[in-house]
């Protein structure tokens, strides 16, 4: 469905109506069926919800409006594009032998390590690691990975982000603090 589709759609009864393109945003005024002035505003990313939609006492009011929302939307724009270059400046944030943990699970606390063995691009291959317990307290036991103690096959390539890995659907890991990591102890929930 074209943008102007979804205006049409949301100004039944409406009259005097002008669509202007600001970029990513379609902004339409007109004078609402009750005789308002007012205007709606839809993201041309977005499927059928308006990003706004307000009345105004004045032309002047809702001619300011529309410019403070258009100039939020613009910074926004540049703000979300400089991001994405820095990101693709910095590259992969992991590199060969990083430690990943992956603190997990439902009514008790599981946690797994992985070892970085490759690095491309935007991608990393990443195997789990066996760890030891450090000392226990009571219902926790305090974890550290043992490096290069792989226990499984590769994971295959995830995508890396600049905090986490995805490891699977109930997974993310991100680099070890150095730290040992908290677990649900061995007799309470393990």
């Amino acid at each position: 469905m074209r943008t102007s589709e979804r205006a049409n759609q949301n100004l039944f009864m409406a009259t005097e109506i002008e669509t202007i393109m600001y970029g990513e945003m379609e902004v339409v005024t007109f004078i609402s069926a009750r005789n308002e002035l007012a205007a709606i505003a839809f993201d041309t990313k977005r499927k059928k919800k308006p990003s706004w939609r307000y009345r105004f006492n004045t032309v002047k009011q809702r001619t300011e409006f529309i410019e403070q929302q258009v100039s939020k939307n613009n910074i926004r724009i540049a703000r979300k594009q400089a991001e994405k270059q820095k990101q693709r400046a910095a590259g992969n944030h992991y590199k060969v032998g990083d430690i990943l943990s992956s603190s997990w699970g439902y009514g008790q606390t599981n946690i797994d390590f992985f070892q970085v063995v490759r690095a491309t691009g935007k991608s990393v291959e990443i195997r789990e690691i066996s760890s030891r317990t450090v000392y226990t307290t009571g219902y926790d036991d305090y974890l550290e990975p043992n490096a290069d103690d792989f226990i499984s096959e590769s994971l295959g390539l995830r995508r890396s982000c600049k905090d986490y890995i995805k490891v699977d659907y109930c997974r993310q890991a991100s680099k070890w603090d150095g730290k040992p990591c908290r677990q649900t102890g061995a007799n309470f929930g393990h």
